[in-house]
């Protein structure tokens, strides 16, 4: 079994080396047919570079090339969610700078921690503004801190400001640009992040018009939380790639669902504006 093992990996390994020679210097653009391998706990795992999957780890600074550092400044919105640890999604549109689907870990101060936590019943979600320009490639690359609003809702959308916060970027979950003429693919249209306390479910953001969505997965199944403890992302495969409904029922590979590989998802945040176009 070992052998066997040893001889798939082997054979993914080289189709991602196969992949990163055809591909744009700069990672602009990725192809989108690609081959997948069966992990080992029923779910489809990728070599995409932008994503960090179980059997593919990779430096996240290594996807911010020279030329996305070239960005101009600007304020980046962000979604905040979890509790503990806590996670922030940027809020991406398909125009530059805003044109990246990022989420980070992030550490909170305790006063902000406590007020996310005791207040997330009244608010739903809760949204960050940050209070200086930066430069978001350059900022993922070197995991910095930075001061920020915190609202209760969207902060352009009548959200209710709660005080000021220090946003410390302790780990990039995920980091790709958007060049807005990927292929739409069903295969990997979600992918799982998160840790032994809380998992989430994000869209994998692809070509306009789309959505940004975020989901809390409702009592994980093991074989998933085995995979998010190791800091893993995983790719899930859905029938469509439309958004998640309340308590929709998810499966690992909707070809042959298995119980034991079911989940249910509740969303906290779907947005179509900001990407329609």
């Amino acid at each position: 079994m070992a052998f066997f093992r040893f001889l798939i990996l082997g054979m993914w390994t080289y189709g991602c080396w196969l992949q990163s020679v055809h591909a744009d210097p700069n990672l602009q653009s990725i192809k989108n047919t690609m081959s997948w391998v069966q992990g080992t706990n029923n779910h489809s795992v990728g070599c995409d570079p932008m994503i960090q999957g179980p059997e593919s780890r990779h430096e996240h600074g290594s996807s911010v090339t020279p030329q996305m550092l070239k960005d101009p400044p600007a304020i980046h919105g962000m979604l905040l969610f979890g509790s503990g640890p806590f996670y922030v999604s940027h809020l991406p549109k398909f125009h530059k700078p805003h044109n990246y689907q990022a989420i980070y870990e992030i550490e909170l101060d305790a006063a902000t921690a406590a007020k996310v936590r005791s207040e997330k019943a009244k608010h739903g979600y809760f949204t960050i503004a940050p209070t200086e320009n930066f430069v978001l490639p350059e900022m993922t690359k070197n995991k910095s801190t930075f001061p920020a609003l915190l609202f209760g809702g969207h902060f352009e959308r009548d959200g209710n400001k709660l005080g000021s916060a220090q946003i410390q970027i302790k780990r990039v979950v995920y980091f790709r640009q958007l060049n807005g003429e990927n292929a739409a693919s069903s295969e990997s249209a979600f992918f799982a992040f998160g840790s032994r306390t809380e998992a989430f479910l994000a869209r994998r953001i692809q070509k306009a018009p789309d959505f940004d969505q975020i989901s809390k997965i409702q009592s994980p199944p093991l074989q998933l939380l085995d995979q998010l403890a190791s800091q893993k992302i995983i790719p899930i495969s859905t029938s469509d790639a439309k958004p998640i409904t309340k308590d929709a029922s998810i499966s690992f590979d909707p070809q042959s669902p298995r119980t034991k590989n079911v989940f249910q998802a509740t969303p906290i945040y779907t947005e179509f504006g900001d990407l329609s176009q």
